[in-house]
């Protein structure tokens, strides 16, 4: 029957330790062979009956090399509708009890325009998950914002209500708090745990000094100190263990000149806490002059990740959603959904204020009126975009709708982004191999 090249994989050739790293981006399988046998691994792949038996059986346990009567792009496809339609009948809901903010970061794409979700729509909403848990499989909130906490009593009733319902129908509950921690002291911790909130995001942008430029309050304030106070009181004086708080840092050109007393930072107050996590990320600009002055590029971005020790504490994370499908947008899949403040319905967070994005909208009978073609834009790829994505490296992870809206001339600079990160990659993979001495042998 023969073998053929996988198409799925990505590579970096340039590594400073003189050897070249090969991520197949479906199986998550790694590759790693030294500058002097990087042609003859090149040939066997695209040859593969030109291999030792050695060699293909490597290549074929990995996945960089396939039957010639294998359609990887229809795998993949299918694979992607299975967990997106079957696999996955799993409600999501993201949730804007407010879209009020009490900080004013310099990124931030939000218009603070709506208030407090109304006792109406808290109604509805309760209406529509008493709906949905008679054939769902189960149910996860996430709380967004604004800043969530300052709708603190609408969390708790709605939490409460969502609690009732997946036990009555014996279904899974699950929640998690996207907020900026300046009101997240100990207490209030304590207030989400009762309600199955248990995993937090918050970021903080590197030391005092960045951090405080980039994340104020509305009238200009610092909130470094507050945030760390809070995170460190949660680290000593929380009850339990099942929690885990994600730190993001928003990476940004001042950052570079700071990273020591970053790392040191982190290092010294969370450092041997497996509870807290740490998630390294570009900065997004939101286009305002302020913003564009720090936004760094994917270059430098991908030195800081390459050098900053920190890196490595997210590894496991970054290694997880860039292969086999896991790098599929929450936005993509069907079943999720993100709830405004007014009842208005959209599929992404970044996109709620973007016109022609809104999906539908939470009716007062517990109903969400979806335009189905709306939504067929976040979780179906147009046949354009598969035409193109279909011979992209990255397709093994994200099937063409790992971010439904990025256009197809985007997907390099996910790639680039990856690429720095592959020798760290090989290190926890379950499959890795140094194919040097394999090759060496023929």
């Amino acid at each position: 029957m023969g073998h053929k090249r996988s198409k799925f994989f990505i590579s970096n050739f340039n590594d400073d330790d003189g050897n070249a790293y090969y991520y197949h981006t479906s199986t998550g399988s790694m590759l790693k062979v030294s500058q002097g046998q990087l042609a003859s691994l090149e040939e066997m792949i695209s040859n593969p009956e030109a291999a030792s038996p050695l060699v293909l059986e490597r290549l074929i346990e990995t996945g960089f090399v396939i039957k010639n009567d294998v359609d990887e792009v229809q795998q993949v496809q299918q694979m992607a509708l299975h967990r997106n339609y079957n696999k996955s009948d799993h409600l999501e809901l993201t949730i804007l009890p407010t879209e009020q903010c009490n900080f004013r970061c310099v990124y931030c794409y939000e218009d603070f325009k709506l208030p407090v979700m109304s006792e109406e729509h808290q109604e509805s909403l309760i209406k529509y998950v008493r709906k949905e848990m008679a054939h769902r499989k189960g149910l996860s909130v996430g709380w967004f914002g604004g800043e969530p906490l300052m709708a603190l009593p609408v969390i708790e009733k709605l939490s409460t209500a969502f609690i009732e319902i997946c036990e009555l129908n014996k279904k899974p509950y699950n929640a998690t708090v996207t907020t900026n921690a300046y009101t997240l002291d100990v207490s209030n911790f304590e207030r989400l745990r009762n309600y199955r909130v248990n995993h937090f995001q918050i970021t903080i942008d590197g030391p005092r000094q960045t951090h405080d430029k980039q994340r104020v309050l509305m009238n200009g304030s610092p909130t470094f100190d507050k945030i760390l106070n809070n995170l460190c009181e949660i680290r000593d004086k929380a009850k339990g263990r099942i929690w885990t708080i994600a730190i993001r840092t928003n990476v940004t050109k001042p950052m570079l000149k700071h990273m020591d007393e970053y790392t040191d930072m982190i290092n010294k107050n969370f450092g041997n806490d497996k509870r807290f996590m740490i998630q390294i990320r570009q900065m997004w600009t939101n286009n305002t002059e302020e913003a564009d002055d720090i936004v760094i590029d994917e270059e430098s971005f991908g030195r800081f990740i390459d050098t900053c020790s920190l890196a490595g504490f997210s590894l496991s994370q970054d290694y997880k959603f860039t292969h086999n499908l896991n790098y599929i947008c929450y936005a993509g899949k069907p079943h999720s959904f993100v709830i405004r403040s007014n009842g208005d319905v959209h599929k992404c967070t970044a996109q709620i204020h973007v016109e022609g994005r809104q999906i539908g909208k939470l009716e007062m009978d517990g109903n969400l009126n979806i335009n189905m073609s709306h939504i067929a834009k976040w979780c179906v790829p147009t046949i354009d975009k598969l035409n193109h994505c279909k011979n992209c490296g990255f397709f093994g992870a994200c099937a063409g709708i790992g971010c439904p809206i990025r256009e197809v001339n985007e997907c390099e600079a996910v790639i680039n982004y990856i690429r720095p990160y592959l020798h760290a990659f090989y290190k926890i993979a379950p499959k890795a191999y140094e194919m040097t001495e394999y090759l060496q042998r023929r």
